[in-house]
């Protein structure tokens, strides 16, 4: 089994290449963007990187996560992540990031609207949660926009910012379709 690209009129998500390395370096080692991301450390170096696109397939075979590149369209450029991780019981757990200089643009709501939909149809998921930390209420909102209910907050140590809280999401899926 191989994993497919998602398609949507601005956004392919593909699988990625050892080849993005640096590209990711450039998007998510800025402190803009991982000073939002629970598990990224920084600063982010290439190595990081590599073990980080390297360990993709190993989890794809698994079944325990998927991550797509989000890349444009018209130029195939790399503008940053999206995957469904923690993948059991028909649920998974949704993350995402982009590049500093892509957001407000819309693109962020339209990956999460893809890989929902792909989670629906192809993978037959009933649940995905996912969680934001409150300095980041564009999260949120993109969330809300992809009809995610608010169900709660919990507390969380962050890498350098000491006790931070998370707003916790989620979507049902065929809900009147669960299994007995």
């Amino acid at each position: 089994m191989k994993q497919i690209c998602l398609g949507s009129e601005r956004l392919i998500l593909r699988p990625f290449s050892i080849s993005d390395a640096e590209r990711v370096v450039a998007l998510v080692g800025n402190y803009h963007v991982s000073k939002f991301l629970q598990h990224v450390p920084y600063p982010y170096s290439l190595n990081d990187a590599k073990e980080w696109i390297a360990s993709h397939e190993s989890g794809f075979y698994e079944g325990s996560r998927i991550t797509y590149a989000i890349t444009l369209k018209q130029s195939e450029a790399l503008i940053g992540a999206i995957g469904l991780i923690n993948i059991q019981n028909r649920e998974a757990s949704m993350g995402y990031w982009l590049g500093e200089s892509y957001w407000g643009k819309g693109y962020a709501t339209e990956a999460v609207s893809l890989i929902f939909k792909f989670a629906e149809d192809e993978m037959k998921l009933l649940r995905v949660y996912a969680e934001h930390l409150t300095i980041n209420p564009a999260s949120g909102i993109v969330m809300q926009k992809n009809k995610m209910k608010h169900i709660g907050q919990r507390t969380v140590q962050h890498r350098d910012q000491g006790e931070r809280l998370l707003e916790i999401y989620e979507v049902l899926f065929n809900a009147d379709c669960k299994p007995a």
